[in-house]
């Protein structure tokens, strides 16, 4: 069993949310750094007919959250990722992703504080 006693509760918060504002300062470049890899893999796998859903892959970053979004605002995208009835599925945002997964696991072990 793991028992924790802590001597100072609020110490203790304040070096928590210390910890909290310092991992999300750290995280939030890593975030961009991801979603400019993961939008120009989308673009390289993006069909080129006329190119504008190419050209319409773009980054979108949440201002009250560590989050990125990569999105095709093309607005037929959704239509060219997922397939018709009468159009296969020529999907680039998924496989985009997909390519990403490594950075995923470099970025999850660039983030976990080490324990001292």
């Amino acid at each position: 069993m793991l028992r924790f006693i802590i001597d100072d509760p609020a110490a203790f918060a304040r070096r928590l949310r210390a910890l909290g504002l310092k991992a999300e300062r750290e995280l939030r470049p890593a975030l961009a750094e991801l979603g400019a890899y993961v939008a120009e893999a989308a673009r390289k796998a993006a069909p080129q007919r006329s190119g504008r859903v190419r050209d319409s892959i773009e980054i979108q970053a949440a201002d009250d959250a560590p989050a990125v979004d990569v999105v095709a605002t093309a607005p037929y995208a959704a239509f060219v990722e997922f397939g018709t009835r009468r159009s296969p599925a020529r999907p680039f945002l998924a496989p985009a992703l997909q390519s990403a997964r490594r950075r995923l696991g470099v970025l999850a072990r660039a983030l976990t504080p080490p324990f001292h």
